[in-house]
């Protein structure tokens, strides 16, 4: 029982000294201490876009005749905060009807990623095509489509 007793009070007397030695020593880790940083924060307020769409309107078209292209129709004019890029939204092809013939206009704007120069502005076309076989029906045919334009 003796040597047990002893040999418990070496233990904690060895314990002792190392956690002494610890607190003294530059290992010594504070748990309560705060650790700091500084969140930066940065917001810039840019003009809200504004967008203008000219009608797309196709010159008089022979019945059966070949597909037509309308080049440079359908202008979009975009004001916006300079030198940032934006993205169309515009469908790939339209339905337009006269009564109840109906023909598809597939739709081109080029590139749809754009950039507002550093005036704030943007412009460019829609081109249209009707395919050839869709021209059988003599009428008026109209419909329209969204074009939207969000900031990238």
């Amino acid at each position: 029982m003796k040597k047990t007793i002893l040999g418990l009070f070496l233990g904690m007397s060895v314990m002792g000294m190392a956690a002494a030695k610890t607190a003294e020593s530059s290992d010594y880790i504070d748990f309560g201490k705060d650790v700091k940083s500084t969140l930066k924060i940065k917001a810039k307020v840019v003009s809200p876009l504004t967008i203008a769409v000219t009608p797309m309107t196709f010159d008089d078209i022979l019945v059966n005749t070949e597909g037509i292209s309308k080049k440079d129709s359908g202008k979009v004019t975009i004001d916006g905060a300079p030198n940032h890029s934006v993205v169309i939204t515009l469908l790939d092809s339209v339905s337009i009807a006269s009564g109840k013939y109906k023909m598809n206009v597939t739709l081109n704007a080029g590139d749809k990623d754009k950039t507002i120069d550093d005036k704030g502005n943007l412009n460019f076309t829609i081109s249209g095509t009707i395919p050839a076989d869709q021209t059988s029906h003599v009428g008026v045919f109209t419909g329209s489509t969204p074009v939207s334009v969000r900031y990238n």
